[in-house]
């Protein structure tokens, strides 16, 4: 994630893309101390989020699942919450069907009061697919669009 719109780099047949996010200042971040100096990245929690967020940059919905159950295991419930408020509301529905979905509901159940307050109407899992046939998860407020199978 960069502040500001940035050209894609292509290192052999590795190409990096760049999201824009005008918040970034805001987003939590973890830091580790490095002989080059100090380097920050997204906490665990604004990781997760971002995963929901763009699952296109991400291997789809099925691996996002993949990640959130391996990434489950370093999320704080409270720390998801404040994440979750720097977000739109449809990525903490995406996000607590499918930590419910790997087994980490008791994670995914902090952004429910956060959801049941701000959702304004059912959200699809996937965003560019039709809506019409989904499954409604009224607990979630979500329509769920696509097949999802986290790796095990």
């Amino acid at each position: 994630m960069v502040r500001k719109n940035r050209q894609h780099i292509d290192c052999g047949m590795i190409r990096i893309v760049f999201i824009a996010r005008g918040d970034l200042e805001q987003i939590p971040t973890t830091s580790v101390n490095t002989p080059q100096g100090t380097v920050r990245y997204s906490s665990p929690e604004a990781t997760a989020l971002d995963l929901v967020g763009y699952p296109g940059h991400s291997g789809g919905t099925s691996n996002v699942a993949t990640i959130l159950s391996e990434l489950s295991e370093e999320l704080v419930p409270v720390k998801l919450l404040e994440a979750a408020k720097l977000c739109p509301v449809s990525w903490s529905q995406r996000l607590g069907y499918l930590l419910e979905l790997v087994g980490q509901e008791n994670i995914g159940n902090a952004l429910l009061p956060f959801v049941n307050e701000n959702a304004q109407s059912y959200a699809p899992l996937r965003r560019a697919a039709d809506v019409a046939g989904g499954k409604r998860i009224p607990r979630w407020k979500l329509i769920v669009n696509v097949e999802v199978e986290p790796e095990e």
